[in-house]
């Protein structure tokens, strides 16, 4: 997620699929990296690894996704992977151009990886989307309806 006052809903929702390693063993992801035919390599200086990644929602659909329902995930990361795949599918269907698509995108966002390091709170995204005018009045009644259905919105 990031803020893009240029959009909209003022939130771009840019999917990601990205695997890390040691610098000591970047062979396994160059031979991801071969595998998918897809993504990049790249070096992260903060922790001293390598990272397979790719963020074409069209290669995340063609090349990723069809690989994790054929070849299921048996560990945590398998109901991460449900999440993911769940708003791939919302963004193919157009649903972060709308704030109600968004608000249940960054619901199942903020549930996967909850250890993970975040740019972002869920708040901050939320008072981002409310201190643009003509969002100012739907973000918080969508918010409140959502917390009536017990939706937690506090990552």
């Amino acid at each position: 997620m990031r803020k893009r006052s240029s959009l909209r809903t003022k939130i771009e929702v840019r999917p990601s699929f990205s695997i890390s390693q040691h610098s000591r063993s970047v062979f396994v992801l160059e031979q991801i990296y071969h595998f998918f035919n897809c993504g990049s390599l790249r070096f992260c200086k903060s922790d001293d690894t390598f990272k397979f990644e790719t963020r074409s929602l069209n290669i995340l659909h063609q090349n990723i996704i069809p690989h994790f329902i054929k070849y299921p995930l048996i560990t945590a990361k398998s109901a991460d992977f449900d999440l993911f795949l769940q708003i791939c599918t919302g963004l193919s269907h157009r649903q972060h151009l709308h704030i109600k698509g968004i608000l249940e995108i960054l619901d199942l966002a903020f549930q996967m990886n909850p250890s993970g390091k975040r740019k972002f709170t869920y708040q901050d995204l939320i008072s981002f989307m409310q201190d643009t005018e003509h969002l100012s009045r739907s973000v918080p009644k969508l918010v409140r309806q959502r917390d009536l259905i017990g939706v937690t919105l506090d990552p």
